[in-house]
């Protein structure tokens, strides 16, 4: 490989008896945690994940 244009290990893995209602509802708060740089960093930070 000669380039990783991006990288995003976050998923969740469901048994397929699992109702789309409950799916949706992870899948919203996965993508507000993502696209929330300040509760990422703060994280980060919580778990001295920081680079310095």
């Amino acid at each position: 490989m000669k380039w990783t244009l991006e990288s995003n290990p976050l998923c969740y893995a469901f048994n397929r008896n699992m109702d789309d209602e409950t799916i949706r509802i992870f899948q919203k708060a996965l993508n507000d945690v993502q696209g929330d740089r300040q509760f990422i960093h703060k994280l980060l930070q919580k778990y001295g994940l920081l680079h310095s």
